[in-house]
């Protein structure tokens, strides 16, 4: 839920994609991603009643977007007083593997390999280092290899 509620501003086309209502539909969904995280952390505490509270954000959350109220996940009154934003690192990770992507291609056209070879240790390294940037979300990015072959 995280991952999709924090690009859900992108996403959407209710706000073009350079209006000044993004920078607070971006804060919003940080907040509600924090929101979500401390409900999720009360339940090794809390136990089993801690599920009850979490179910209920999750549904408040999904029928707001369901209405098209992605400004509005959670009221005021949903979260907690001293509540800090999550980070974003989507854009960070995302220039890391482009970055390191690049610098492996230049570093492996310096290399004397058969032809041909370059290709696949190139798309090699590209998956690694998309696997160790995401981790276990790895599964969800390697689509992206998938575009940029163009298949």
């Amino acid at each position: 839920m995280e991952g999709t509620i924090l690009t859900l501003y992108r996403y959407s086309d209710q706000v073009p994609a350079r209006s000044h209502r993004r920078h607070e539909l971006k804060a919003h969904a940080r907040l509600v991603v924090s929101q979500l995280r401390n409900a999720e952390s009360r339940i090794d505490s809390e136990g089993d009643a801690a599920l009850t509270p979490l179910a209920t954000l999750l549904m408040k959350i999904g029928s707001r977007f369901i209405e098209g109220r992605i400004g509005a996940l959670l009221d005021e009154e949903d979260f907690e007083a001293e509540l800090t934003p999550v980070r974003d690192w989507e854009p960070l990770r995302l220039a890391a593997a482009a970055v390191l992507i690049a610098g492996c291609a230049v570093g492996v056209s310096l290399l004397s390999l058969p032809e041909g070879v370059a290709t696949y240790v190139i798309g090699g390294c590209g998956v690694a280092i998309i696997a160790l940037l995401y981790g276990r979300r790895v599964h969800n990015l390697l689509g992206l290899l998938d575009t940029i072959r163009g298949v």
